[in-house]
């Protein structure tokens, strides 16, 4: 029974874990009209990277959230599939 229930826990966090390495991959921010690579600085010497209308670094900041979230429930994932194999024994 507990082996089930862990199998069954298992399968649920790896497939939101997939999901959320989908959200991961689809994350985009806008940063304006689309064109060729833009490097903006402003007055405090910091620079803002544009390329074909993204935000870069905006964007990678986003995917980076989502992918720590991925990788979380994928560490649950695995945790309770070594439960279940344990407890199969």
């Amino acid at each position: 029974m507990l082996h089930t229930i862990c199998q069954g826990a298992a399968f649920v966090s790896a497939t939101l874990a997939a999901a959320l390495w989908a959200m991961a991959a689809r994350a985009k921010v806008e940063a304006g009209e689309p064109g060729a690579f833009r490097i903006e600085t402003s007055s405090d010497g910091s620079a803002k990277f544009s390329y074909d209308g993204l935000d870069l670094r905006a964007t990678l900041e986003k995917q980076g959230k989502w992918n720590s979230y991925a990788a979380a429930v994928t560490a649950v994932s695995v945790a309770l599939q070594a439960a279940s194999l344990y407890i199969a024994f």
